[in-house]
């Protein structure tokens, strides 16, 4: 069975990524920071790898962290412009 990656999850990874904070990350998403934190604890299990190393106040994209991010950031382009041909919709 394929696996796949959730756009949820990527589009909160990034911003986590960007913000370098999951209280921010929580604002920006209207999720809580558990819920936040839930979403970044599976992409980590899914590959198997940690994403941030997570000091007290901030966040910093380990080596997978950074790979993952680039992917992410295609990813979800392309599905945008997937979605905006196919719909129709700027």
């Amino acid at each position: 069975m394929d696996q796949y990656f959730n756009l949820e999850y990527l589009n909160t990874f990034l911003i986590a990524a960007d913000t370098r904070k999951l209280n921010v990350t929580a604002e920006l998403t209207y999720r809580s920071h558990s819920a936040v934190s839930t979403q970044i604890k599976k992409l980590e299990t899914q590959i198997g790898a940690p994403l941030f190393i997570r000091n007290k106040d901030t966040l910093t994209l380990t080596r997978g962290g950074e790979l993952l991010y680039t992917y992410a950031k295609d990813i979800l382009n392309a599905n945008n412009i997937a979605f905006r041909s196919l719909t129709g919709k700027t």
